[in-house]
């Protein structure tokens, strides 16, 4: 939880055994982690670099509850052979002027599958909430798999025009 005018930077870089090039005996990683950003002018950033493991399930999400809060997500995945990384984020925007930014990146290579997941959510009370996102995927052969699914919610508040 980040407080007013406090920041939290989470990095990871991961290179478990992803097994032999047929994806037997590989390590399952699955990870979930969340952030709040509590106070005004908090910010939380999500940094992390995947390779290795058999199977990826990777998916931190940020709270964004504070006027003015900042969440950022950075990923790289990399995969090869049998291996899959099924990463994203979770943005919510609460807060007035919240912000986030989300850069994923994923490169692929054998008969792997690299898939990206994303929610960004603004709620009402996210008046001039911004995000950014940018998603990209190279592969190397037609049996590579990279699917991409984002999911965009705006919730509308309800104004009157009193005149």
């Amino acid at each position: 939880m980040a407080l007013t005018d406090a920041e939290i930077k989470y990095s990871t870089v991961q290179n478990w055994y992803p097994g032999d090039e047929n994806g037997k005996g590989g390590i399952y990683n699955f990870v979930t982690k969340r952030g709040v950003c509590r106070g005004d002018r908090s910010k939380i950033s999500w940094t992390q670099v995947e390779t290795g493991s058999a199977i990826t399930w990777k998916y931190p999400s940020c709270v964004l509850r504070g006027k003015d809060s900042v969440g950022e997500f950075y990923s790289v995945a990399l995969t090869n052979n049998m291996q899959q990384a099924d990463t994203g984020t979770k943005m919510i925007h609460i807060g007035e002027g919240s912000r986030s930014t989300i850069i994923s990146k994923g490169i692929s290579a054998g008969r792997s599958q690299n898939c990206y997941r994303g929610l960004v959510h603004m709620q009402p009370s996210a008046e001039n909430g911004r995000n950014f996102t940018q998603c990209d995927s190279a592969a190397d052969r037609r049996q590579v798999r990279c699917p991409y699914r984002a999911l965009y919610r705006v919730a509308q508040s309800q104004r009157e025009d009193r005149t």
